[in-house]
Order: structure tokens, then sequence, then C-alpha cells
């Protein structure tokens, strides 16, 4: 086994979890969005273990010889060495500009919310959001005590202007027009 392909193979496994971004470091993903790792901790980690599943991969096929060999990934230098290299791969490498690139969607606590349709949809790695809001969605949810004030304190075409700012306010997508 050579550090090259075995760095190729961990590579497309860890794609899905590991990005690499020259600039600012790693970034993973947490299953809700892609938080910055910036000693690289979480990504070595994701690294070890696929090393150590393809080493279980070899243990299965009985061969002594190939065991011995890819135990080597085990040891802090291969890991080092096989770390070194996915930080190349392009499956791995991504540029900054690759996230939060899609304005018409707000990533929140359950789920990322199309802005143009109003749905709700499953976080996912490839929609490469960065950030997160620290909200549930609620599409039934109203606010009484905020519109009793706004209808206290400004005429309705006023009150309807202002709930259309500061839903806008958020988020830098502003070429929606109500």
């Amino acid at each position: 086994m050579h550090d090259l392909p075995v760095s190729r193979i961990v590579a497309e496994d860890i794609a899905h979890f590991c990005k690499y971004i020259p600039e600012t470091g790693w970034r993973v993903f947490d299953g809700r969005y892609w938080r910055h790792d910036p000693s690289g901790i979480y990504a070595r980690e994701r690294v070890k273990c696929q090393l150590a599943t393809i080493v279980e991969a070899v243990k299965a096929n009985g061969d002594i010889e190939a065991v011995r060999d890819a135990r080597r990934y085990l040891s802090n230098t291969r890991i080092n060495a096989v770390m070194s290299l996915i930080m190349s791969d392009p499956n791995i490498v991504s540029e900054h500009a690759d996230f939060d690139s899609r304005p018409s969607v707000l990533n929140l606590r359950n789920g990322t919310l199309n802005l143009e349709t109003g749905q709700l949809m499953h976080h996912e790695a490839t929609d490469l959001l960065s950030k997160i809001a620290d909200v549930a969605y609620d599409p039934e949810a109203d606010c009484p005590h905020f519109r009793q004030v706004l209808s206290w304190a400004l005429p309705s075409e006023h009150a309807a202007f202002l709930l259309r700012y500061l839903g806008y306010a958020p988020v830098s997508y502003t070429h929606l027009r109500a």
C-alpha cells in the first residue's frame, strides 16, 4: 500500500463530511451545517476512522503481509502523510465562495428553509451552509404581542412595511418584492 492511493480512497469516503479551504482551514459537516475546524482535529478523526476501516477490510482478505503493511497506516506518521495529501485532493478542497452561496435558503435548527417556496427541507451537506440561525421554523407561529404593539404604534401600511423589512434583515436576499 502506498500513501497516494490510500489518500484518494480516504478523501472519496470523507468528502461528504470534511472539506479543506486553503485560506481558512478545515470545515466538518455536523449534520446541520459546516462547522469551522481550525485545528483539523475532527477532520483528522474522520481520517483515522477511515484508515481503520481500510485496515479491517484488508484483514478480512486474510493476507498476513498485506495486513502488516496496512497496519502501518494507523501510525501517526502515516496518518499525517494521508492528511497532508488529502488537503489537495479535489474531493476535499473547496473555496470559501462555495459555502453559503445560495441566498434563497436559510439554515435553521430544524432544517433548511427555501425562502422562495417556504418549504422546509432536511439539512444536507451538499448545501454547503456554514451558518445556522439558532431558531426552529414554525409556519404556524404567531406573535400577537408584537402585532399588537405594531398596530398601536404604526398605521397599517407602515406596520406591513416594517414586517417585510424585518423579514429581509437576517438575510442578504433582497430581490423579493412584497
